[in-house]
């Protein structure tokens, strides 16, 4: 299965809980938007028929609401400048080449 954009958000800097249900907003170069929900492991995933976004592409929100509760946002500050993996940047362990997972309620600025 080919994808466009593909990636795991999790609630927290554990890494062990998935965000399930989390929202996604994507915006493109030119301007374009899709939204996206994570599934039961956190997983979101768009294929080429979903959206074909011009890169870059950002992540101006993610949004996480649970039962009852004000929703949680995230906004990212940097591009998916590479392949459409967040998994390029965002490796399990942070680096100098990877911030970590994304998470919902991280305290990084960029959230993750």
């Amino acid at each position: 299965m080919k994808f466009t954009l593909a990636g795991t958000v999790f609630m927290d800097w554990s890494a062990s809980k998935p965000a399930v249900g989390a929202e996604l907003q994507f915006e493109d170069a030119a301007g374009s938007t899709y939204h996206v929900q994570t599934n039961q492991a956190g997983n979101f995933y768009l294929q080429p028929g979903d959206w074909s976004p011009t890169f870059p592409v950002s992540v101006p929100l993610l949004s996480y609401t649970s039962s009852g509760s004000m929703p949680v946002t995230q906004v990212m500050t940097t591009d998916d400048n590479r392949d459409g993996s967040c998994a390029s940047c965002h490796g399990l362990t942070p680096s100098a080449n990877s911030p970590g997972p994304i998470y919902v309620n991280a305290p990084a600025a960029d959230g993750g």
